[in-house]
């Protein structure tokens, strides 16, 4: 279900109660007129709720736009669009989808370039098709987020490891020191160790060193993967 609304600056401020399956729309005009006749069209269907509220334009910078799922702009009026709605919708919410409702297909083309995700034409757009266009930018939102999460959590996973690779070949060299000076010792190919104290620390350090060697064998195995 989508509840629309119109609110005025000292309404925006309280925070909606959303039920399940709802989704907030903030509706954007200046003629109550046409605000209430946009509403009534979301109506029509049973999955919305709509209330009704003017707010000039004008008014638009202390609008909190992270309480709504998608924002519909009227900007077919005779009057020049002000595209600086659609500018400061952006800086505050960046990922929140627009619909503008313009006057003409070059309207709408300035409409996507100020961040509108879609237009429809006034007077061409059916209720059904502003409920079909509302219901699938709702949806193509839906997937977007969850498309971004997995790239975030892919790239999170890409960096950690990267630098589980880089770790654990800078611990490579260290460890081939120590196993080869272990084998040297323990070989006798620089003469005895003289005692049999100093060959049991050196088979000892010999074990533990491969064992971390081959430990690190595996945080490169699976770094790579």
């Amino acid at each position: 279900m989508i509840e629309t609304g119109l609110y005025t600056a000292d309404n925006v401020r309280h925070k909606l109660e959303k039920s399940a399956g709802q989704h907030q729309v903030l509706v954007i005009a200046r003629d109550i007129e046409k605000a209430n006749r946009l509403i009534s069209q979301l109506s029509l269907a049973n999955e919305f709720e709509t209330t009704a509220k003017t707010i000039p334009f004008e008014e638009h910078a202390s609008w909190h736009y992270n309480e709504y799922d998608l924002i519909l702009i009227d900007v077919s009026m005779p009057q020049p669009p002000e595209w600086s709605v659609f500018e400061k919708i952006k800086e505050r919410n960046l990922y929140i989808p627009i619909v503008g409702l313009v006057h003409n297909d070059t309207q709408g083309i300035e409409a996507i370039k100020y961040g509108a995700q879609e237009y429809l034409i006034d007077g061409e757009c059916s209720p059904r098709m502003l409920r079909r266009t509302l219901k699938y930018i709702l949806q193509h939102n839906r997937i977007t987020k969850k498309l971004q999460l997995i790239k975030q959590k892919a790239d999170s996973a890409l960096a950690i490891s990267s630098q589980l690779y880089k770790m654990s070949t800078k611990l490579k060299t260290p460890i081939n020191v120590l196993l080869e000076f272990t084998e040297t010792m323990t070989q006798g190919r620089v003469g005895p160790a003289g005692s049999s104290r100093y060959e049991d620390c050196v088979s000892d350090t010999h074990k533990c060193a491969t064992h971390l060697n081959a430990l690190i064998e595996n945080m490169i195995g699976v770094s790579r993967i």
